[in-house]
């Protein structure tokens, strides 16, 4: 394990360091608790920490303990040592969040058997933290057609606009819709429009740039996403997917070209509106789209002449 030692005493520091070193442990060392607090935020390798609790800082131990039990989606076994007879700095710990504790002066048997402990435990986090990391991937992504899906889109493009308003960095959307999608499922089953909206994530996946990202925003409708884009070669990127689903030439017998297509609207963000307005403006776009004939490609009102 990577163990952050915190200890201000000179002597006891080394045997510890040179303890952990013998088990087999890699050690980072600290003399202070800012020292500690610093080392322990800065470095996410560390998987324990062994503080005494009592040293000449503002704050004693417990608060490094404290400090480390605030920090969200982070953990570290933490170990606190305290004389044999303070009982109430002991308590005091482990209610702080503290994981175990030793007393000095320290036998290295003990040391080994708690860190058996703190290794078992770890790993069991890491597990946990995978496990858990799984299951966000997965409720991100549209079980049908496997692109990311709307809560993944709503939480990207808040991502975006924090970028854009502190940065600078623009970005632009675009919102697809399938035309004619309920006559094709209506004529040919819910099994055959599967397929179709599986057809349309491909040609959107395939035809993006690698910093573009797709997302299914519901139903026959999908979004793509364009990083520090602006509207021009947005809308240049937009057109060529939409001519790229009629390049696959799906038969769709009940649309007036005979073959799936989908219309597209597109906007830029702008930094002085919300995530929610581009979203409408997008689809505002897209609405003009469909209405003035469908497959083609809209952009939002006073962005670009409509094509």
């Amino acid at each position: 394990m990577h163990i952050l030692i915190a200890e201000d005493d000179p002597v006891a520091r080394h045997m510890l360091e040179r303890s952990l070193q013998t088990l087999g442990h890699s050690v980072s060392v600290t003399t202070t608790l800012a020292e500690a607090r610093t080392a322990f935020d800065g470095d996410f390798e560390i998987e324990a920490i062994i503080s005494d609790g009592m040293m000449p800082d503002p704050d004693d131990g417990i608060s490094l303990c404290r400090h480390v039990r605030d920090t969200d989606d982070r953990f570290a076994y933490f170990i606190l040592l305290a004389a044999a007879d303070d009982l109430a700095s002991r308590r005091s710990g482990m209610l702080a969040g503290a994981d175990d504790y030793l007393t000095k002066p320290l036998e290295r048997d003990e040391l080994e058997l708690r860190l058996i402990a703190a290794e078992r435990v770890t790993r069991l986090y890491r597990k946990l933290q995978e496990q858990r990391q799984r299951l966000v991937a997965v409720a991100r992504r549209d079980a049908l057609t496997g692109v990311r899906n709307r809560l993944a889109l709503k939480e990207d493009l808040e991502r975006l606009q924090a970028q854009m308003v502190r940065y600078g960095n623009g970005y632009s959307v675009a919102l697809f819709d399938v035309d004619h999608f309920k006559a094709f499922n209506d004529a040919q089953g819910h099994l055959a429009g599967d397929g179709a909206l599986k057809v349309v994530a491909d040609v959107l996946t395939l035809g993006c740039r690698a910093s573009d990202t797709v997302y299914r925003y519901g139903g026959e409708e999908f979004c793509v996403v364009y990083p520090e884009t602006e509207i021009q070669e947005a809308f240049l990127v937009t057109k060529r997917l939409t001519d790229a689903l009629v390049a696959r030439a799906v038969p769709h017998p009940q649309s007036e070209r005979g073959i799936l297509t989908m219309s597209a609207g597109v906007a830029h963000a702008r930094p002085d509106q919300t995530v929610d307005t581009l979203v409408q403006r997008t689809d505002k776009a897209l609405y003009e789209a469909k209405e003035a004939g469908r497959n083609r490609v809209v952009p939002a009102p006073h962005e670009l002449p409509p094509v």
